[in-house]
């Protein structure tokens, strides 16, 4: 069963927490015991090597091949027109890339060159706040 699916009550008892949060030492005891709640990600893609990953499907391929076979059998603007398709689709699937994602650099360092983001109670340790079961959220009180 996953967490967004079960009762308030189980999911507290799974964190060993309660609906008041976790008290100060005990959420000192998690945090030296865990470490701190942080995810860490991936620094994001230059445009260029997303720009690039435009070109590694199937089709692409299919139509670089007639591509290229177009400018092989002085049919040449089959092969202008076929590259010009594939390289603003390649634009189109870049810029898409980066208006999702962005291209910011990440300003905490973590291994694997990425970025840490902190997620439900901070530096406090799961169950001390945060949001539980059902977007019910809970005390940071303890």
């Amino acid at each position: 069963m996953e967490w967004f699916q079960m009762p308030e009550n189980q999911v507290l008892e799974k964190v060993n927490s309660r609906e008041q949060g976790i008290s100060s030492e005990e959420a000192e005891r998690r945090l030296k015991e865990n470490g701190r709640n942080v995810l860490w990600e991936r620094k994001p893609k230059k445009w260029f090597q997303v720009f690039i990953e435009q070109f590694q499907d199937l089709l692409v391929w299919i139509l670089l091949a007639a591509a290229v076979v177009s400018a092989l059998t002085d049919n040449g603007e089959s092969a202008v027109v076929i590259g010009a398709v594939l390289t603003l689709n390649a634009a189109l699937g870049t810029t898409r890339g980066q208006s999702a994602a962005g291209w910011s650099e990440g300003d905490d360092s973590c291994p694997g060159g990425g970025t840490g983001r902190h997620y439900l109670a901070g530096n406090r340790g799961f169950g001390s706040g945060g949001w539980a079961a059902a977007g019910k959220q809970l005390s940071g009180n303890g």
